[in-house]
């Protein structure tokens, strides 16, 4: 029997595979996940097929936007206090490597080497790690925000010397700057399998780009005009921002970096222990 939705038959039994839509974002279709036959012709998901998805909607949104708030007061930190090197923001690590490379602007070589490769060793972790969680339909989402805090608390165990007046030697900062870049890194890999328009939680390019080109200024339908996506990007922008401010009002009051590290840490596990319990009150109100 034919079955519409674009949904693909995977077994005898009935089981179906959901392919489009997102859950978050205004995206048409079914969410992903799991589906089988039931009486009628209708289509229903799977018993856990849906726990393993973060929450959508409003929740997800704030949630991305305080941790894109996090991100620019871990930036803040490395750049300030570690050694001029971003360890979320890679875009400019890229630049400040070729720089540092042909000898101009004084930027260090090696830290931004080390935030570079941590990242990707981030990266590729965090979509092995997630990917094989979501696959034995475990909670992938607050598992990652947890390894990403524990990852943070070992950057602060490795900069736990450092302090206003002084730097740390250049093998533990460079072991503070790697622990925080592969925890960026698999922030990435979470913010893209979240996907969140507009909310990527480490750069604001694109965002900046469709905020200006999505409002009266720039009026392209395309990229927004005439939506609701401007206020989405104006707190992804903001957020990042306010991150970056913040942390560097935490560093000029005299607060060692440790201990702001340590506070975004925190804040990140905090977000991990809620998410489950948003994750079943989305599943309640949906059903």
């Amino acid at each position: 029997m034919k079955k519409t939705g674009n949904l693909r038959n995977r077994s005898r039994g009935g089981v179906w595979r959901a392919a489009l839509g997102r859950r978050n974002g205004g995206g048409a279709g079914r969410p992903s996940g799991d589906w089988e036959d039931v009486p009628g012709g209708g289509v229903t998901p799977l018993e856990g097929a849906a726990s393993v998805e973060p929450p959508s909607g409003t929740a997800l949104t704030v949630i991305m936007v305080g941790l894109t708030v996090a991100t620019g007061v871990l930036d803040a930190v490395s750049f300030l206090a570690l050694g001029q090197v971003f360890t979320a923001n890679q875009t400019g690590n890229l630049l400040f490597l070729g720089f540092g490379i042909a000898g101009q602007g004084g930027r260090p070589v090696l830290a931004t080497a080390v935030s570079i490769g941590a990242f990707a060793v981030g990266a590729a972790l965090g979509a092995r790690l997630e990917s094989a969680l979501a696959a034995r339909q475990h909670q992938w989402f607050p598992v990652a925000l947890t390894t990403e805090a524990a990852l943070l608390v070992a950057a602060a165990a490795a900069a736990w010397e450092s302090g206003p007046s002084r730097g740390l030697p250049p093998g533990r900062r460079c072991l503070a700057i790697g622990l925080m870049a592969v925890a960026m890194g698999m922030r990435n890999v979470t913010a893209i399998r979240a996907a969140v328009p507009d909310l990527t939680t480490t750069v604001e390019t694109r965002a900046m780009t469709a905020l200006v080109s999505g409002s009266p200024l720039g009026r392209d339908k395309r990229l927004g005009y005439g939506s609701r996506a401007g206020g989405r990007r104006l707190f992804s922008v903001a957020a990042l921002f306010a991150g970056g401010l913040l942390g560097a009002g935490l560093l000029g009051l005299g607060t060692r970096p440790t201990l702001v590290i340590l506070l975004v840490a925190a804040f990140i596990a905090a977000t991990a222990f809620l998410v489950p319990g948003l994750a079943r009150r989305r599943r309640t109100t949906d059903g």
